[in-house]
């Protein structure tokens, strides 16, 4: 009940304050590198068959998430990642043994991207309506830097 009427707060919100849009550049090349990594996980023989059904399955969740973002927002995918953030530590075993195998290492550095892009636009408003306060203090901060 409690997280319905967080969710509901939240969308009234977002009409008044509308989130940033991802650039199209940076969607289409998360598109292209989940592709990649799709394709190198399909060809791959050397990583077990259960590590890969698990990163399929993920990847597969990205894909969803980015082509839903037109209708989701920022939001949807951010809340896709922290679905794929539990299914990846249901799988800790499994990742941990094939930790070093570059789809694995590439799933991680997608995951990390995806979630470094959509955090920073979630906050990109609130970090510069701090920036006005902060203008002043810069003075003061470069009289007491060590010269």
């Amino acid at each position: 009940m409690i997280i319905n009427s967080l969710r509901f707060a939240s969308e009234r919100l977002q009409e008044y304050s509308p989130e940033p849009v991802l650039p199209a550049s940076e969607l289409e090349a998360i598109a292209k590198q989940t592709a990649e990594l799709i394709n190198k996980l399909h060809s791959s023989e050397t990583i077990p068959r259960a590590v890969k059904l698990i990163l399929f399955d993920l990847l597969n969740g990205v894909q969803r998430s980015i082509a839903e973002y037109r209708f989701r927002g920022i939001r949807g995918v951010r809340e896709q990642l922290f679905v794929i953030a539990s299914q990846i530590e249901q799988h800790s075993d499994e990742f941990e043994k094939e930790k070093d195998a570059p789809e694995v290492k590439g799933f991680f550095t997608l995951f990390k991207r995806i979630d470094t892009v959509t955090a920073a636009m979630l906050h990109v408003g609130e970090l510069i309506s701090k920036v006005p306060y902060l203008l002043p203090a810069i003075p003061v901060l470069l009289d007491h830097l060590p010269k």
